[in-house]
């Protein structure tokens, strides 16, 4: 994604997401107007069968880098979040992104995810069936 000062402005966030669509299509977290957009449209472009290629974390500080996640939406299904944490003795804030898939295989729940810590640049990569 180009650099858009209206994205900047509208997210608080160091990163956005962003989806890229089989046909070429593409829904973001911010229109080019910086208009948020839910993370229901990705969703609903899904339900009715439109094939992710990917789901990426679209940085919107210098020396940040960009995420991707390449999805087949055969069978793997998106996953893009973040989790806000306050220690409240300290009043500490910290800021964590998600992203990766979760498919349903041999009857079980398997999510790939990475937890992205912009803050301190760190990342922890995670697989599990549950």
């Amino acid at each position: 994604m180009e650099y858009n000062p209206k994205i900047v402005k509208a997210c608080p966030f160091p990163y956005y997401w962003s989806a890229k669509f089989a046909d070429g299509e593409e829904v973001a977290q911010y229109t080019a107007e910086g208009e948020e957009v839910l993370y229901q449209e990705v969703l609903n472009r899904l339900e009715v069968g439109k094939g992710l290629s990917f789901i990426e974390l679209v940085p919107l500080r210098k020396g940040l880098p960009l995420y991707r996640q390449e999805i087949d939406s055969t069978w793997q299904r998106p996953i893009v979040f973040r989790r806000h944490f306050v220690k409240p003795s300290t009043n500490e804030h910290r800021l964590m992104f998600a992203l990766g898939w979760q498919a349903t295989i041999s009857g079980k729940n398997v999510k790939s995810i990475i937890y992205i810590d912009p803050d301190k640049h760190q990342i922890l990569i995670t697989s599990k069936d549950w």
